[in-house]
């Protein structure tokens, strides 16, 4: 017995001599794990690895190693089926504009798809499915979709071939939402927001069941307990079964996890009296959250989420005003959160910024506090529902106002750069302080130059939609604007639009057109003169034959010869040419108006690109209209596998039946057509 004593009493005196080791250990793991995502991270991996090799033995190296191969190889070998056929539980619903999105689970990964039936989560479904794979970015310089879906665990998309209802399985986020819904709005939205919303609206991010909110809502039950004299460890205890009840309520949330597994490692510390520091903790539960879900090495929010935790126990030092730290770590946060995301989120609105540092600093825990308890006590509804109206109203006006910036593309050597020079202002002596401020000023004024896209014709790949730009010295004309358009403007700098042609009304054209018109501010918007846009901004429309000029580039106007009782038929249709190429672009024209074009303008029609007209539909591209067209390249905007079926194939004949060369935006990605007859794809 007492062999078993003494060989316990050794274990827990090495784990508490390698405590700092811990923290150290789990730092190269980060440093690893970035250099998988960025390799300019070797910037950092490096220096701090010769360090370690010096201050460290070999043995816990090669451990920190293994450890970080594990976790990016768990992530690289989940398999994506290519069929399912079995029943399957909703773990998630979304509502979209037009339907709702589903997540299920299929092993170890999860699996979406679109409905526009609604099931509650916990439904059990028989699916028969194809499983498409997710591909990644195909516009250029945009998110890597792929990549950011992989980081919330998502690997496929299902085309649905069979769906029955099979059975309502028992789900708490029911149980909760059927609370929820006998409180009166505005009540029964913020609590919707709370329980269920996401985390992307930083203004409301501490009204949402987060880190943050758990936080607090953890630290108010700490202190209940202090005060009824509970122990540190039962106190600990009932904040673990609060965090596995959360578990629940948010499925899959790995923040509410690692926050599980740091109070297990700190009820562990304290129970067996280890001695670990709670800087070693928190990293300790990063690296392990990481061997369970890591598809996390993916997810950006994350790392900058491990990125601040380890600056924040490197060199934040507290003061001791409480509010002051708060208003402190926000900054600190802020800075770190937003270099890693500007790529996947490029907006940022800095009356919002100020408002969360204000009310995250100071009215954040009685809000958290004000929520937990109006849940069971609907009668008050009527109470808070004035509060709550005015702090919604002053969010809305916050987010409808002109205060958003938007950024281009950051380099991942600029985001190397401006993290090295932040630690450098804390490592360097005063007065070298200067010099690492200049950096950080430097390296951060970087992220706005930037290399402009080649002159070209741009046929963006924005799924069931269309959008085209043409660009010209860094100006440019827009035709169509679905979504992804604005972003695709943003992320390139390009600010100059001279021409922004809607072709008609339908949404998939001019979705991004109120983005675009708010805060592109383009010269002249070019709309139909037979359809309303509801723009709410000056307008111009041309007649057939009139002309105008982009840049040196002659804009001829073909169509609408008249009003048609279609909004497809009153398309605009107009042709250039430009780059050694004829152009011609159609909008959603039928057969019908096809042919009135080949007897008004055949002269006109000569051209050597076509842009297909409504997405490859066979209520266009007649073999007369493309007989006369003759093009020599066709491109098709669409989706792959749309719920339409396009392209049709009588489409596809009809241009195969002349050699035509046949791009899809579904399977080739963004087309460019660029100087001396070079064309590029970005395939996914």
């Amino acid at each position: 017995m007492s062999n078993i004593s003494e060989t316990l009493l050794s274990i827990k005196s090495k784990i508490t001599s390698q405590s700092k080791n811990i923290f150290l250990l789990s730092l190269l793991a980060l440093n690893i794990v970035l250099v998988w995502n960025n390799l300019w991270f070797l910037l950092l991996l490096v220096p701090y690895f010769w360090w370690c090799l010096k201050h460290l033995k070999y043995y816990l190296l090669l451990i920190a190693i293994v450890i970080s191969g594990l976790i990016i190889l768990l992530a690289h070998i989940k398999t994506v089926p290519q069929r399912i056929d079995g029943n399957y539980s909703i773990v998630k619903v979304e509502k979209n504009t037009y339907n709702y999105s589903y997540l299920i689970q299929y092993h170890n990964i999860f699996l979406h798809f679109y409905s526009n039936t609604y099931y509650k989560s916990g439904t059990v479904l028989y699916l028969r499915a194809e499983v498409h794979p997710l591909t990644k970015n195909t516009i250029p310089n945009l998110v890597n979709y792929q990549r950011f879906n992989q980081g919330k665990n998502i690997y496929g998309e299902l085309k649905l071939q069979e769906l029955k209802v099979q059975r309502q399985n028992f789900y708490l986020p029911n149980l909760l939402q059927e609370l929820i819904n006998r409180h009166q709005s505005p009540m029964k939205e913020l609590l919707n927001n709370f329980f269920f919303g996401g985390e992307n609206d930083l203004f409301l991010s501490y009204l949402v069941l987060s880190s943050l909110s758990i936080s607090l809502i953890l630290q108010a039950i700490k202190k209940i307990g202090f005060l009824f004299g509970l122990r540190k460890n039962t106190n600990l205890i009932i904040n673990i079964l609060i965090l596995l009840l959360f578990t629940q309520i948010k499925i899959h949330n790995y923040l509410i996890w690692r926050l599980l597994i740091y109070y297990i490692l700190v009820y562990l510390n304290q129970q067996f009296q280890l001695d670990i520091s709670r800087s070693s903790l928190v990293q300790l539960s990063f690296v392990i959250t990481l061997l369970f879900m890591n598809e996390l090495i993916f997810n950006d929010f994350w790392l900058a989420l491990w990125v601040f935790n380890s600056l924040y126990f490197m060199f934040y030092q507290k003061s001791q005003n409480k509010y002051l730290n708060r208003l402190r770590s926000g900054l600190f946060s802020f800075f770190i959160f937003s270099l890693f995301n500007l790529n996947n989120f490029p907006q940022l609105n800095i009356l919002q910024f100020l408002s969360y540092l204000v009310f995250s600093t100071f009215l954040a825990t009685p809000l958290v506090g004000i929520i937990m308890i109006s849940i069971f006590l609907p009668f008050l509804d009527s109470i808070l529902g004035v509060f709550v109206t005015v702090f919604i109203q002053v969010n809305e006006s916050i987010n409808a106002g002109n205060w958003l910036i938007y950024l281009p593309k950051i380099n991942n050597l600029v985001l190397v750069g401006l993290i090295i020079g932040f630690m450098a202002f804390f490592i360097l002596p005063k007065k070298m302080k200067i010099i690492a401020l200049g950096t950080i000023s430097l390296v951060f004024m970087s992220i706005f130059l930037y290399h402009p896209l080649a002159n070209g014709v741009y046929f963006l790949d924005v799924g069931q939609g269309d959008s085209s730009v043409v660009l010209k010295n860094n100006h440019a004309m827009v035709i169509d604007a679905y979504g992804g358009t604005f972003d695709f403007l943003i992320r390139n700098n390009i600010t100059q639009i001279d021409y922004l042609i809607l072709s008609h009304n339908d949404n998939d054209h001019i979705a991004d057109a109120p983005l675009i018109i708010k805060y592109l501010h383009p010269s002249k918007i070019v709309i139909s003169p037979y359809l309303d846009y509801h723009l709410n901004t000056p307008t111009i429309s041309y007649l057939p034959a009139e002309k105008f000029d982009f840049q040196g580039v002659e804009i001829i106007m073909l169509g609408p010869l008249r009003n048609s009782n279609s909004a497809n038929d009153n398309s605009i249709v107009f042709k250039f040419q430009y780059l050694d190429y004829q152009f011609l672009f159609t909008g959603d024209i039928s057969s019908k108006v096809e042919l009135d074009l080949i007897q008004s303008y055949s002269a006109y029609l000569d051209i050597e690109v076509l842009k297909v007209a409504h997405h490859g539909s066979n209520t266009s591209t007649s073999k007369e209209f493309v007989n006369i067209s003759s093009p020599d390249f066709a491109v098709i905007s669409l989706k792959l596998s749309n719920t339409w079926g396009f392209p049709h194939q009588g489409v596809i004949n009809n241009l195969n039946s002349l050699h035509i060369k046949i791009y899809l935006t579904s399977v080739d990605g963004t087309i460019v057509f660029l100087a001396k007859k070079k064309i590029r794809t970005y395939r996914p």
